[in-house]
């Protein structure tokens, strides 16, 4: 017992295997973010013990985590842990539980599940319904029913079709914003429409592209003094190199300071990537270590350049 209530109790006896301890409930909730906590008091373990999370939807796992790269063992009192995972949409139940890898003993206790930091005990919970049996007639008339058309022969009737999206955002802090045809002008002009509204409607201060890290930093430092045709073609993907991509820099550049957004990018960048590996190595004595980090380095300049040598221009 711990705080008088029952506990759950996990032993195992070969160190080659493991004993856990889950729990299963239906995933009728809507969120980003799931968190369990609990309290963990071990015994000559000797190779892991922790919580453990997964989420599964219809077709096997979504998600997984546990504590097994802290390398908790031995013996220990009572402590409380936590684990987070990002909340899939298509999670069909919730597994939470206790895990001892290898040989050991441990307790488990005073679990609690949040999403968003709510306790899903205070939350309404949001059944989802399936569809087991339907014809195709049927189930276009229910998606017609549940969809909003978009009208696009102006950019206000467009705005005015996005009303129930931009509202079904809610308080939600990232936002996906996907495409996959690489160049479709209607695409192109929704995802400029929906960024704008985002930043200027409910407050977002960072727009992610997927393009280099270091040909966005140079955009950035170049924006006000260069044309936005020039740095299109000399920093993004030819992708991008369409006409809603130039009247959203242009909108960028007009509002930035206004709205203190910041412009990345998250795909491949050899500077950023020595920089970070470098200083984590850093007095670590490995001659091999050594002489890739030197040809990483060697990489990185042919790849972009002077980099930093650009960026402090």
């Amino acid at each position: 017992m711990s705080n008088g209530n029952g506990v759950g109790k996990v032993t195992s006896t070969d160190k080659s295997k493991f004993g856990c301890i889950t729990y299963k409930i239906p995933a009728n909730y809507v969120g980003d973010s799931i968190t369990l906590t609990g309290r963990i008091k071990h015994e000559k373990v000797d190779k892991s013990v922790g919580l453990v999370m997964r989420i599964d939807g219809f077709n096997g796992s979504l998600a997984f985590k546990n504590m097994q790269r802290y390398k908790i063992k031995g013996t220990n009192n009572w402590k409380e842990y936590s684990i987070t995972l990002p909340y899939p949409t298509g999670a069909e139940a919730i597994y939470v539980g206790g895990i001892v890898d290898g040989k050991g003993t441990a307790w488990f206790d005073d679990f609690i599940i949040t999403i968003d930091g709510k306790d899903i005990q205070t939350m309404t919970e949001t059944p989802k319904i399936y569809l087991k049996n339907y014809n195709t007639a049927d189930l276009n008339t229910a998606i017609q029913i549940a969809s909003t058309a978009l009208d696009l022969s102006t950019n206000e009737s467009l705005s005015f079709s996005l009303d129930a999206l931009i509202a079904k955002v809610g308080d939600k802090k990232i936002v996906s914003i996907g495409e996959s045809t690489h160049g479709t002008a209607e695409f192109y002009r929704l995802r400029e429409m929906i960024t704008k509204r985002l930043i200027l409607e409910k407050g977002f201060k960072m727009v992610i592209l997927e393009s280099s890290y270091d040909d966005i930093e140079l955009l950035n430092k170049d924006l006000m003094t260069s044309s936005i045709e020039s740095l299109i073609q000399k920093h993004l993907f030819s992708i991008y190199q369409t006409k809603e991509m130039k009247s959203f820099l242009q909108w960028y550049k007009e509002n930035r300071s206004n709205y203190n957004i910041q412009f990345k990018g998250c795909d491949d960048s050899y500077w950023a990537f020595y920089e970070l590996l470098s200083e984590n190595v850093k007095g670590i004595k490995d001659e091999k270590l050594v002489t890739l980090v030197q040809k990483l380095k060697s990489n990185s300049a042919k790849t972009t350049g002077s980099f930093e040598a650009e960026l402090k221009k």
